[in-house]
């Protein structure tokens, strides 16, 4: 499942969800619970890492005063 990661909304759910996982360790988790846990640090990664233009942070900037 790849969760689709566009904004700091869906990025903060990302975590709770991936918060939530990690707080369960143990005999509950399964192979597929722990491939979706991989997926979804990937996907955070991702967005965190991504670039993003001087045109873009400047309207976030501007936006914000």
């Amino acid at each position: 499942m790849v969760r689709d990661i566009h904004d700091y909304d869906s990025l903060k759910e990302a975590y709770d969800v991936l918060l939530m996982f990690e707080r369960f360790p143990g005999p509950v988790r399964s192979e597929r619970v722990e491939e979706f846990v991989t997926q979804l640090k990937r996907d955070i990664r991702e967005y965190v890492n991504r670039a993003v233009s001087y045109t873009h942070l400047r309207a976030h900037e501007t936006s914000a005063h």
